[in-house]
């Protein structure tokens, strides 16, 4: 059975490569993938899927149907990479897609272009092998908007697209940078605007500086035993709105399980009042900050910055059967946390996972320590050991076998949380 899967795997391995090549010599930065979503429709159009289509927010869709309506696995992929480069410190050309020393060098060539190649082949190796019937539908999803963990794409695919079409994913699976770890989970973060206000500039100036140097050394003591820091505060900016001289004072912060985004604004929003009230005599006001986000058909829509922290219980079946199916095909065993040394960075796990309550995993063949680096690169064998890892995934997680062992449902054991 692995075996039959192998071999799909290796006779995919140069289309693969080939494709990833292509999209990194598409520039996709946020709101700008559209080049890089028609290479992506015709490249899922050309592998004969049961079914494709585009959804209003610029989401590309790929479906191999199963016999049943459940479980239904998600394979799902971001378009969009980090911005351009502005800098010297790349010695590769972003989207040149060399390959040197058997590794691919670009703009998104780790996060998570190869990933999403590695996902769309796994997916026909699984509808070419013939192995065993799929119980459910296998889902290939490439997002738009994701950027940073907001995941603006990802909410449209799972509110409107997948219910319009009866797929409603069971497990979802991340093509983000794992280093063909099984990672299950990350700390989050949101940005944070402190406001402050009056109509003569000296008790705003020093209400806000006040605030500024209360948070700041706030960041440097709560660094964690990773070296993380807790909180970036960003200096004040000034400016008048008519009669009224404003300060804004951008607090970005990070998230751990359990926190809730609305608590840590307002014990932020406590002692920003306070401090303003004791240094300048006037007021704070504090709320989420956020954006209009540009989606590929035109459409804007705003976003809160916030990335929420998830993690996916080890316990939980899914994850037990993803650890089995990997082992018993031979392929290296990793649970693991992303460890995110930059704040400002995530993954739609964080939507998934914690937002609409679907068991999520990440498995690609990117690194996180090229991922958002000068000359970024994947190991192009990663590509192809991802490949059969994620086609192992899926058959493990969708295919009705004889296996007894491993074959259990998604719904949780009693006391088991997700």
């Amino acid at each position: 059975m692995y075996n039959r899967l192998q071999e799909q795997s290796d006779r995919t391995f140069e289309k693969a490569i080939r494709f990833t090549q292509d999209l990194i010599r598409c520039p996709s930065p946020n709101s700008d993938e559209s080049r890089a979503a028609d290479r992506i429709f015709a490249e899922m159009q050309s592998l004969n899927f049961d079914q494709t289509l585009r959804d209003d927010a610029g989401n590309l869709v790929a479906i191999v149907k199963g016999g049943g309506d459940s479980p239904n696995l998600l394979l799902v992929s971001h378009i969009d990479t980090a911005p351009a480069p502005e800098n010297e410190d790349w010695r590769q050309d972003p989207y040149a897609a060399d390959i040197v020393d058997r590794r691919l060098y670009g703009l998104g060539a780790s996060d998570c272009k190869s990933g999403l190649a590695a996902q769309l082949y796994a997916s026909q190796v699984i509808k070419n092998s013939f192995l065993f019937p799929l119980k459910g539908n296998l889902i290939i999803a490439a997002t738009t908007a994701e950027k940073d963990g907001l995941s603006v794409g990802a909410r449209h695919l799972i509110e409107k697209t997948l219910p319009q079409i009866g797929c409603r994913p069971s497990c979802a699976i991340l093509g983000e940078p794992t280093n063909l770890g099984l990672n299950y989970g990350h700390d989050g973060w949101m940005r944070i605007l402190i406001q402050v206000s009056k109509d003569y500039s000296l008790p705003v100036e020093e209400a806000s500086y006040a605030i500024y140097f209360h948070f700041h050394s706030h960041q440097k003591v709560n660094a964690n035993e990773k070296q993380c820091k807790e909180m970036i505060v960003h200096k004040p900016r000034f400016s008048w709105d008519k009669n009224t001289y404003k300060a804004s004072i951008a607090v970005d912060r990070r998230l751990y399980a359990d926190e809730n985004p609305d608590g840590v604004m307002r014990t932020i929003s406590d002692q920003a009042s306070r401090i303003a009230q004791e240094k300048g005599r006037t007021a704070a006001s504090v709320e989420i900050a956020g954006e209009e986000v540009s989606l590929i058909p035109g459409e804007k829509r705003y976003t809160r910055w916030v990335s929420h922290p998830w993690s996916t219980n080890p316990f939980h079946p899914m994850f037990d059967r993803a650890r089995q199916s990997l082992a018993d095909a031979g392929c290296p065993v990793q649970p693991q946390k992303w460890n995110f040394r930059r704040m400002i960075m995530g993954t739609s796990g964080g939507v998934l996972s914690s937002y609409y309550k679907i068991p999520t995993l990440g498995y690609g063949p990117g690194s996180e320590e090229t991922a958002h680096a000068a000359d970024e690169y994947v190991e192009i064998d990663n590509i192809r050991r991802a490949i059969y890892g994620t086609s192992v995934l899926a058959h493990g997680l969708l295919c009705t076998t004889s296996w007894t062992k491993h074959q259990v449902g998604f719904d949780l054991p009693p006391g088991v949380r997700q």
